[in-house]
């Protein structure tokens, strides 16, 4: 008797993000596209066995809380990009027990967390297939040596997270040798428990624990790290009668498989970077890598206010058109209507004449710096639309 295809529900209003998805999933699965809550209702009620869902969806929350009440072991991953806020997602995967898949989908990294979330439940607070903690006389590089060595193999990404216990000098005054020796094997367990079968604890000494995530790019490194610190936050660690909270300072670093670091050099690497951590607030608790920063697409912070040729986007054509309209009067003026405006910019975009180049260039960096304010959803939808257009072009007019 032949099985029945497993079903996967996509509620994703991006036509590009969907298409994608589904060009990776069909060979494997029955997908159900959904463009409103009206379909994905619709779609819920027949059962399926996975629902991937953007996670700026209208009322998640509330879809997410159903899916808990009605179906307690169903499976769900959020499609976030990695920009999207990292202690949102963190939230939404600690209450819900859901996965985060990353755009750009690339086809390894959608079918491994597609398979893995078909494979297994989600968290549902017990971790019988978790790493164990590894004994203090074993733990060390050669379990990163390992994963290095199976990311290399796959071309998979790997991250290396170093936690560090703030203040781990106090604490021992505080509790004492004991009863911090008990805290922090307790710490082992709990974030041995918050892992994946594949993941690990590769190093810890005294207020510090190094894991190893192989196959986990840095957005989900960095959600990850948000995750610990929260239950911590707001659990604690029952020690001997005590109810303990330490904080965490992370360290993140996500090295390109084809460099040639040893395992050591990750794990100082990673410890350094946490060493930089302040507990200040959330964000800076935690420290990413250059490496880490390249794969979210950010910057380090400046230093200081940039200087009047300091921005990328400074340009000596349309630096002083930008500073007369920056300082031209607020009020209204008489400005032409909406249609005739457009005009006048298509009729530069689609000039090909040598003398209106440098206009031309002019007004493209403008419209960057401009759509450049819109928010994530906003963005995404955009890209669609001009992707979609570069496929059809030769249908338009």
């Amino acid at each position: 008797m032949a099985r029945e295809p497993l079903s996967v529900v996509i509620a994703d209003p991006s036509r590009l993000g969907s298409r994608v998805l589904e060009q990776i999933l069909a060979p494997l699965v029955y997908l159900i596209p959904c463009r409103d809550s009206a379909e994905v209702r619709a779609a819920l009620a027949d059962n399926p066995d996975l629902l991937l869902v953007t996670h700026n969806w209208p009322e998640l929350d509330t879809l997410l809380a159903d899916l808990a009440r009605q179906r307690p072991d169903f499976r769900v991953l959020l499609l976030a990009s990695p920009d999207t806020d990292p202690s949102r997602l963190a939230s939404l995967c600690e209450q819900h027990g859901a996965g985060v898949l990353y755009r750009p989908f690339e086809p390894p990294q959608v079918l491994r967390e597609v398979l893995h979330a078909l494979a297994s439940p989600p968290d549902s607070g017990e971790h019988e297939t978790a790493t164990p903690p590894p004994p203090e006389e074993l733990a060390g590089p050669e379990l990163l040596e390992r994963d290095l060595a199976f990311c290399r193999r796959h071309r998979l990404s790997l991250s290396v997270i170093a936690l560090r216990v703030d203040g781990h000098a106090a604490l021992a005054l505080e509790l004492g040798e004991k009863t911090l020796r008990d805290m922090e094997w307790l710490l082992l367990d709990t974030l041995s428990g918050r892992l994946r079968r594949e993941d690990s604890i590769c190093f810890s000494r005294p207020g510090l624990i190094v894991l190893s995530l192989p196959g986990t790019p840095a957005p989900g490194a960095r959600v990850l790290a948000h995750r610990l610190r929260r239950q911590l936050d707001e659990e604690g660690l029952e020690v001997r009668g005590f109810q303990v909270y330490p904080s965490l300072l992370a360290g993140i670093h996500c090295p390109p498989t084809t460099e040639a670091a040893t395992p050591q050099q990750l794990i100082d690497g990673a410890v350094a970077l946490s060493e930089q951590g302040l507990a200040d607030s959330d964000q800076q608790a935690i420290v990413l890598s250059q490496a880490a920063l390249d794969q979210l697409g950010l910057q380090q912070e400046p230093s200081g206010p940039a200087g009047p040729g300091d921005r990328e986007d400074d340009d000596p054509e349309t630096t002083e058109a930008t500073a007369a309209e920056e300082e031209a009067p607020a009020e209204d003026t008489g400005q032409p209507d909406p249609e005739t405006l457009w005009r006048s910019l298509e009729e530069i975009l689609r000039s090909g004449e040598p003398n209106a180049t440098s206009t031309r260039d002019g007004v493209l960096k403008r419209l960057v710096r401009v759509l450049g304010r819109l928010d994530e959803n906003e963005r995404m939808i955009l890209v669609d639309e001009l992707l979609m257009a570069s496929t059809q072009w030769n249908e338009i007019e």
